[in-house]
């Protein structure tokens, strides 16, 4: 699922509560937030994660960058700023990766990390994959004609599924919590 629209629409705060839900409803839930660089992953999820996990009866481990839960879920914040930082997620499990900013990440090392994704039998739940993103960056393209044009050819793609991609679009007035006025001018 694609969530898209432009700034202060409060796409990241959505993408980050949607983790924590899932963490606090199946125990042992694991997922990843992703940003491109680090300073961006501080900015838009690290200022605010100590002060939920702590809401939440969890704690955040600064050093490790992960999130733990009461029920034994973990969430893990990490960056991929180059193909190394994609190899060191490639081997972990995640059952929920969040993609904060998708159009900044190349399509490749989007579709490589998607991949991995998974889910345990057993779970009652599936594997799955969020985007979060303006309509700007380096796979902008690949971005809308996936999620939300679903103009894909299928002969040059022939598993694309359009129902396996879906897309909600984020407006100011989506976000109460913003002055809208002020954020206008």
């Amino acid at each position: 699922v694609l969530f898209y629209g432009g700034r202060g629409s409060a796409k990241s705060t959505t993408g980050r509560w949607d983790a924590h839900i899932r963490a606090l409803m199946h125990p042992g839930f694991t997922y990843v937030i992703l940003r491109r660089t680090f300073p961006e992953l501080q900015r838009s999820h690290i200022a605010h994660i100590n002060r939920e996990m702590e809401k939440l009866g969890g704690y955040f481990h600064n050093t490790d960058k992960i999130a733990y839960y009461p029920n034994g879920s973990r969430g893990t914040f990490a960056h991929c700023q180059d193909e190394k930082d994609v190899l060191k997620l490639l081997s972990a499990e995640f059952s929920l990766a969040v993609f904060d900013e998708l159009t900044t990440f190349d399509w490749e090392m989007f579709l490589k990390l998607a991949a991995s994704v998974r889910a345990p039998v057993g779970t009652g739940y599936k594997a799955m994959v969020r985007g979060l993103t303006n309509p700007l960056g380096v796979s902008a393209a690949e971005v809308m004609s996936y999620f939300v044009n679903k103009d894909i050819d299928l002969a040059e793609n022939p598993d694309y599924n359009p129902n396996d991609w879906s897309s909600i679009k984020a407006n100011l007035v989506d976000n109460p919590h913003l002055d809208k006025d002020e954020y206008l001018k």
